[in-house]
């Protein structure tokens, strides 16, 4: 800057959000560590004052952090556990409840969590079911000690005709999908922790995403309810869980809550509204990540408490982002007065757009 001679420079600043995750957002400990970046600022100013050639600041805040007691420390048991014990017990489950992946400590690092959790993930993908055992569940109570992703009928029956066959008896049962959540009879199983997977479950603050690794394709709603009637409820039920996003064959996707439903395709909302108090903006961001190729079979958000501001980690800090609802969701953006920006902007995708443009004025500005 002092020599004038690079047109646009990025640097990032993490001491804040580390301190946070672990002291708290307003804990004592981060106040001398804003002072410090804020002294940073004032130093890069000074090198502007005294240099020959004039640059402009953007101050960036990519999110804010949420606060509250974990999963957890509130009930006793990790949400992996708590998973866990949903599905039938010789299934196997692999977690990763770190969201240190996203300080960089471990990105570089060919033994890294990272390259591990993919290599995993990729293993379990492409990994043919070799096993095959009896399904024996069309009655009134299912047998669910049996795993039930590796069907195989002495008849032959196809995945697709039993599935078809099971999901008439929950529809005979049960009028829609709000009296299925509220009529569930819980059912639990011993929490095991097994080498191999057969269920992922990944976490970043209050979001959690639940992958069945045995397909290749994201299940739907219908194919869940079916073959793990027991998730579902027992998920959206949970007062550490506010809502679930999954996706339905016949409705499009829909967010699931212990007293409402609600389809985003259609905006109809059955009984209570399970996402009014996590934004204006939370339809469309729920849509967005949607559409993504690798989405999750069940994403999963911790309640949020407008009242106490707080969330419910499921990694283990009580200063914690990565999911909807309260502070985590306020990033903010400091630009040059002269600089023509939206009153509101909504996503990381908007944040470039406004960048490029201011960057690409600049730059015609200096050529003319």
């Amino acid at each position: 800057m002092l020599i004038g001679e690079i047109d646009s420079a990025y640097a990032t600043y993490t001491g804040y959000d580390e301190i946070a995750h672990h002291s708290g957002v307003e804990d004592d400990d981060v106040w001398s560590v804003l002072r410090s970046i804020d002294m940073q600022f004032f130093r890069l100013q000074k090198a502007v004052d005294i240099g020959d050639r004039d640059y402009e600041f953007v101050i960036l805040s990519d999110h804010g952090q949420g606060k509250g007691a974990t999963f957890k420390q509130r009930y006793g048991i990790s949400f992996p556990n708590f998973v866990r014990s949903l599905i039938p017990e010789d299934m196997t489950i692999f977690s990763a409840m770190d969201s240190n992946l996203d300080h960089l400590k471990e990105i570089y690092s060919t033994e890294g969590r990272l390259e591990n959790i993919k290599d995993k993930m990729d293993k379990l993908k492409n990994e043919q079911i070799t096993e095959s055992k009896t399904y024996n569940t069309l009655k009134d109570k299912y047998d669910e000690s049996k795993t039930i992703n590796n069907i195989k009928t002495k008849y032959g029956e196809s995945l697709d005709f039993i599935l078809n066959q099971k999901d008439n008896i929950i529809k005979n049962k049960y009028e829609d999908v709000l009296q299925y959540i509220e009529s569930h009879e819980p059912l639990r199983y011993t929490v095991k922790k097994p080498e191999e997977s057969e269920l992922i479950v990944l976490g970043s603050g209050n979001l959690a995403l639940i992958y069945f690794t045995q397909w290749s394709h994201r299940l739907t709603y219908e194919e869940i309810i079916t073959l793990f009637p027991n998730i579902i409820p027992e998920l959206v039920k949970h007062p550490g869980i506010g809502f679930i996003l999954v996706d339905s064959k016949k409705h499009g996707p829909m967010v699931l809550g212990d007293e409402g439903v609600y389809y985003l395709d259609s905006d109809e909302i059955v009984g209570k509204n399970p996402i009014e108090n996590f934004g204006k903006n939370v339809v469309r961001h729920l849509k967005r990540h949607n559409s993504f190729k690798h989405v999750s079979d069940i994403l999963v958000n911790s309640f949020y408490d407008p009242e106490t501001d707080e969330i419910c980690a499921f990694e283990e800090l009580i200063g914690s982002h990565g999911g909807l609802g309260g502070d985590q969701t306020k990033p903010f953006l400091i630009y040059p007065s002269q600089w023509e920006v939206p009153k509101e902007i909504i996503g990381g995708e908007s944040i470039y757009k406004i960048l490029k443009k201011e960057i690409d004025k600049l730059k015609e500005d200096k050529n003319e």
